[in-house]
């Protein structure tokens, strides 16, 4: 107690001390006090800053997965969780989350999400890790809508072109190739992502001397798998040079040599309205590899750019500087570098085509997921709501909030108390059938996959992978998914439009995926996702065949093909571009084949490798009832065995690309799996796995 009483006295004395203090000292207190405050909250409690630059300098491809760059900072260190919703009441809602370290110095994440033109609701909100506090949100509605700043958005009739490395060097390329059909923009060197589907917005990219010490492994491994998974890579080597180990030596069309110099013949300058200083050009020699493929650069000089396939894309390498070239006519400099791109660019628009108007890959597309995605979708058992059911339990509810309701209000003498006992019935009700949905279990649990591998030269290099989930009770499921998978809402077009309208799925993103988290499914429901994987894998099989047409019966396939699965592959069908087999095989499990296929005259071309062109939708037999369509021109229908193919139309073309020159073949079939690389974790579905395979091999001399 006399403690407790000196503490009073000392504060009492204190506060009497302090109001018996000359005023300038107290106002000289009282100031420093404010300025020890101010600098507590301008040092822990300021707000976190947040921005956001969306796509690739502004530009988004449509539908592919593309950046968001979130720059952050905050006084006080610590793990922010970044949350990025999109979708609105599309069926592509989603939710990324992804944990990132924060601190007072700003740092730049990317975050890749699969961007459409009506996502104009993206929302970024971060909060702390530990304690959930939330910190900042970003809308781009508010951000960018208020300045009509918008992101462009493309289709696929028109070319995105990334070029990096030597940012002057590409500041310079970039006005020298935009068009009508063609978008460039710089990118940052240290923006490269980490993995291959980083750069699925690009049609294109350029490296202008890049500084492959300073690129990091895993920049360039995903520069070799987005190439392989149908990408276009050019390079000039600069004056680095190509390490041997860099993974990019080991895609590159030859091998580059020391720094020389070339002279341009004087018709090589007029031709090209290049100033006389251009005569003297820097260059490196570069040995080409045996399949490479020269590309003359300049009119008259034999100085030669090489290109090469490699896997569904191809790479060109080309021994002088394209962006130091300053052409006096700007017409002149647009055909050079048209002629020197022509196999990397989309074709020119036919005179008098629409310019604008729904892109072909669209509605391939969306067949391609009709014809896949209904099966999937046909649960045998499947419960639903029918009107039997809304109107028993109409009828129910109207018994209870009507004359039961009435009668035992009545008999306690508290009619008036309707008014609360009839929204309490009401609420209670629909409370009672949601615990039900949880708790009661109605029917079978069934999983469902469809994967479409791509594979070129004897290695997977992209795959394509869709679930289907029905739930016969309401409950949150666990989807073990591969490792580097990047996974999505099915696609909105066509048939898939309105599937999944008001569902936010939530992923856990890294630099190396982004996979499902938190999957609540509600009773007799169907949850519909798609990824892809750009890595390479085991192949599915093995083919050495080569063009035959000395039989007097016409065009043959000779050959083996080798079925490395455990189980039969089906409807297995070849085309070369020009001509396609005019019957399927079988093979069983394990099994190698010699071949001898009879080759017949394509009846449709396999694809037009870009551009507006006169291919129509057309569907196999009895899918949703339709007819199969006759292709303009072609005299015959469109093979069924290449719809589940655009699923993928990025590498459809790409393989369309690599049919071109008559020195490849792809083969396609058809397979049931016994179990697939994703599961449902601690559960026992009834399981079923389809396989679609595309193979593109070599022609043997």
């Amino acid at each position: 107690m006399n403690r407790l009483g000196a503490n009073f006295g000392s504060g009492r004395g204190a506060l009497s001390s302090a109001l018996n203090m000359p005023p300038t000292i107290l106002l000289s207190r009282l100031l420093s006090f404010i300025a020890v405050v101010a600098g507590l909250a301008a040092g822990g409690w300021a707000d976190t800053a947040l921005s956001v630059e969306v796509g690739w300098n502004n530009f988004v491809h449509q539908g592919r997965w593309s950046p968001i760059f979130v720059s952050l900072s905050d006084p006080t260190p610590r793990n922010v969780r970044v949350s990025v919703e999109t979708g609105g009441a599309s069926a592509r809602q989603m939710r990324i989350e992804q944990v990132v370290a924060a601190g007072p110095r700003a740092a730049t994440f990317p975050i890749y999400l699969p961007l459409v033109q009506y996502n104009n609701d993206l929302t970024v909100n971060l909060a702390d890790d530990r304690t959930g506090r939330h910190l900042a949100t970003w809308k781009m509605d508010e951000e960018l809508g208020r300045m009509g700043h918008w992101p462009q958005y493309m289709d696929e009739g028109k070319s995105f072109i990334g070029i990096s490395g030597d940012e002057r060097l590409a500041r310079r390329l970039t006005g020298k190739l935009d068009s009508d059909r063609v978008t460039s923009v710089v990118i940052e060197p240290r923006l490269l992502p980490q993995a291959a589907v980083g750069l699925d917005a690009l049609d294109v990219l350029i490296l202008l001397s890049p500084d492959l010490e300073g690129l990091s492994a895993d920049q360039q491994r995903a520069i070799v798998d987005w190439t392989r998974a149908g990408g276009q890579l050019i390079l000039t080597p600069g004056d680095g040079g190509i390490p041997p180990a860099s993974p990019l030596a080991r895609i590159l069309p030859g091998t580059v040599g020391s720094v020389g110099s070339i002279e341009l013949t004087p018709g090589d300058l007029v031709a090209l309205s290049l100033p006389g200083r251009f005569r003297n050009l820097a260059a490196r020699p570069i040995e080409p590899r045996s399949d490479a493929v020269a590309q003359p650069i300049f009119p008259l000089h034999p100085v030669r750019a090489f290109r090469m396939r490699a896997g569904l894309g191809q790479v060109m390498i080309v021994p002088v500087e394209l962006a130091l070239l300053d052409f006096a006519d700007t017409l002149i400099g647009k055909k050079f570098y048209n002629d020197l791109l022509a196999e990397f660019l989309p074709a020119p628009r036919p005179e008098g085509a629409a310019r604008y108007g729904q892109n072909q890959w669209q509605p391939r597309q969306s067949n391609a997921f009709e014809a896949v995605g209904l099966p999937l979708a046909d649960i045998p058992g499947v419960g639903q709501f029918g009107f039997s059911y809304i109107a028993i339990m109409l009828s129910g509810l109207l018994l209870v909030v009507g004359p039961i309701d009435y009668l035992v209000l009545k008999k306690i003498g508290r009619q008036p108390l309707t008014w609360v006992t009839v929204p309490a019935w009401v609420i209670l009700i629909t409370l009672g059938a949601l615990y039900a949905g949880h708790v009661f279990k109605s029917g079978e649990l069934h999983f469902r996959t469809a994967e479409l591998r791509d594979q070129a030269d004897n290695t997977v290099v992209a795959q394509s992978d869709f679930v289907a989930i029905y739930s016969p009770q309401t409950r949150e499921y666990d989807l073990a998914a591969p490792a580097g998978s990047w996974w999505q809402p099915v696609s909105p077009y066509g048939y898939w439009r309105g599937v999944g309208g008001g569902v936010m799925l939530d992923f856990h993103q890294t630099q190396d995926d982004s996979r499902p988290i938190n999957m609540e499914v509600p009773v007799w429901s169907l949850r519909l996702m798609q990824s892809e994987t750009r890595a390479p894998a085991p192949p599915v099989l093995r083919a050495e065949l080569k063009l035959d047409a000395s039989s007097g019966d016409g065009p043959e396939l000779v050959g083996t093909i080798h079925n490395l699965l455990d189980t039969p592959l089906n409807a297995l069908a070849v085309h070369t571009g020009q001509l396609q087999s005019s019957a399927d095989l079988t093979l069983g499990p394990k099994e190698v084949r010699a071949v001898r296929i009879p080759m017949i005259a394509a009846t449709t071309c396999i694809d037009t490798p870009d551009g507006d062109d006169d291919l129509t939708t057309s569907y196999p037999t009895g899918v949703n009832g339709r007819k199969r369509t006759m292709m303009p021109g072609s005299g015959g229908p469109r093979p069924p065995w290449f719809i589940p193919g655009d699923l993928a139309p990025q590498r459809s073309r790409a393989i369309a690309r690599a049919l071109a020159d008559g020195t490849c073949v792809v083969i396609s079939a058809r397979a049931m799996l016994s179990e697939s690389d994703m599961k449902l974790e601690n559960q026992a579905p009834v399981e079923k796995h389809w396989l679609y395979v595309r193979a593109l091999s070599r022609l043997k001399p």
